[in-house]
């Protein structure tokens, strides 16, 4: 009798073993491609964020803070500034000013000390009001500036700067 002995072998072939690391290969770098191009957009957003929302939030100071002031002192009626002072109905909170500062905006109320409108995490630059007021109006401010996240590496995700415009009109104050 003649026996045939089939051995069986166990494992993978050199070809089968390629073809496994190459798909595993595939399979990696489309995770760590598409991990990449998700924290990437995430960043971009954040600094957006971050521009958006503090340039906001000023922009809803300034425009607030004029709307309840009695008068305009500075720039004077058809002229622009690099700052603005107003006189507000609260006499202890008069002058109030705001400016710029080492690319962070600021508010002072009368003899207080600056505060910072600004987080560190954004410069502004390229502050500007205009009085538009003219005779027998209750005055009439526009401002703008320009809010830059600051990026000491320049890495092109955190790039963002944004101009914000507004304006406010005092109310009538009896």
């Amino acid at each position: 009798m003649l026996s045939y002995h089939s051995t069986k072998n166990s494992g993978f072939t050199l070809v089968e073993f390629i073809v496994y690391i190459g798909i595993l290969s595939i399979v990696i770098s489309g995770v760590v491609g598409f991990s990449y191009l998700a924290i990437k957009s995430r960043i971009k957003s954040d600094v957006i964020a971050t521009v958006e929302m503090q340039g906001a939030r000023v922009s809803s100071i300034i425009g607030q803070t004029v709307r309840n002031a009695k008068t305009i002192t500075s720039p004077a009626a058809g002229a622009s500034g690099s700052s603005l002072t107003i006189t507000v109905v609260d006499g202890a909170k008069s002058p109030t000013v705001f400016d710029m500062n080492t690319g962070a905006l600021r508010i002072k109320e009368d003899a207080a000390a600056n505060v910072n409108l600004t987080s560190s995490h954004v410069t502004a630059s390229a502050l500007t009001f205009t009085n538009l007021s003219q005779a027998s109006t209750t005055g009439t401010i526009k401002y703008q500036f320009t809010l830059t996240y600051n990026n000491p590496g320049n890495a092109l995700p955190y790039n963002y700067a944004k101009t914000f415009y507004g304006s406010a009109t005092l109310r009538a104050n009896p």
